[in-house]
């Protein structure tokens, strides 16, 4: 799905790339729950097509509400897919359920599936986890072994938190009067995770649980081994990828891509003066990502000052 406007390639990556879990895998307690079943049909992907050409309505939806944050970016995404495709309505979205003067949660998106006749209740995740090496069972690593390139988000805190309590909101009596209100009763469950996993350069570790194992796992390395590894990649040409450009696959002009000497140097710039981990992409020569990597300080995963959450 290489379009050509970033925000169509965003759009397309969000609502119909690869997943990073597969929902059914991950505890729920008594709850059934699923991915997102909305899929990549034809019409869509002419729909798709048709924006890449005229992309000037999702780019006026996206200015409503501008954002530096990578999940509101990511939710927007989402929320114009639902808002436009005719199959679907959106009823609501970021819906919050206060009561004595405070807020229980929100409902991510709420919306009705023409097709099942039903209404459904989704909760949406973007996130990136580097994989930490120790012991490992049944052939999977442990949740708690993937950490957040900031040294604060991990897989394991990310699940618990969708799936015992963001996708079971819908669960509590206060929640249950707002759905009303809104004529939902007991709605279709989902929780769409998307995003990427990254293994040490030269780590076997392997992928958890429920993790999509049709999608590679990516790579990450030290600063200090950034030299030998940047130097292995047959690729000669690279770009920093800034966090709103996280999603899709990047496109990136000669002016924007830089040869393995260039990177080193950008790099050594970069970690002399703060402990932010880079994320790279390698370019091919016609300046599509190939692969996306991280650089971390070599002191990671110690958390980053005023760390941030995406």
């Amino acid at each position: 799905m290489n379009f050509s406007n970033q925000y169509v390639r965003d759009l397309a990556w969000a609502c119909f790339g690869p997943r990073l879990m597969h929902t059914r895998e991950l505890n729920s307690g008594d709850l059934s729950v699923d991915n997102c079943a909305l899929e990549l049909t034809e019409a869509r992907r002419d729909w798709l097509h048709q924006l890449d050409g005229s992309p000037s309505a999702l780019q006026e939806w996206l200015e409503r509400s501008p954002t530096r944050r990578l999940g509101l970016y990511f939710e927007a995404l989402w929320q114009y897919f639902l808002e436009t495709d005719p199959l679907v309505d959106l009823v609501a979205h970021n819906l919050a359920v206060r009561a004595n003067g405070r807020t229980l949660g929100e409902f991510d998106c709420l919306y009705y599936c023409h097709e099942r006749q039903r209404h459904v209740h989704l909760e949406l995740a973007v996130k990136y986890f580097l994989g930490i090496d120790g012991e490992t069972a049944s052939g999977h690593s442990q949740w708690q072994q993937w950490w957040g390139p900031n040294s604060v988000d991990r897989l394991d805190l990310k699940i618990n938190h969708l799936m015992n309590k963001q996708i079971q909101l819908g669960q509590r009596t206060e929640a249950e009067a707002v759905l009303a209100d809104l004529g939902i009763i007991d709605p279709i469950l989902e929780v769409e995770i998307r995003g990427y996993l990254f293994r040490k350069t030269g780590s076997t570790l392997p992928s958890p649980m429920g993790y999509n194992s049709q999608q590679s796992l990516a790579k990450w390395l030290f600063h200090s081994d950034a030299r030998t590894s940047i130097a292995a990649f047959q690729s000669a040409r690279f770009t920093t990828l800034p966090r709103l450009h996280w999603l899709s696959a990047a496109k990136a002009s000669d002016n924007d891509c830089m040869n393995g000497g260039e990177m080193m140097a950008a790099l050594d710039a970069h970690f002399n003066t703060g402990s932010r981990p880079q994320l790279l992409a390698a370019m091919d020569e016609t300046g599509w990502e190939t692969e996306r990597f991280f650089v971390v300080p070599d002191g990671w995963p110690a958390p980053e000052p005023s760390s941030q959450s995406s």
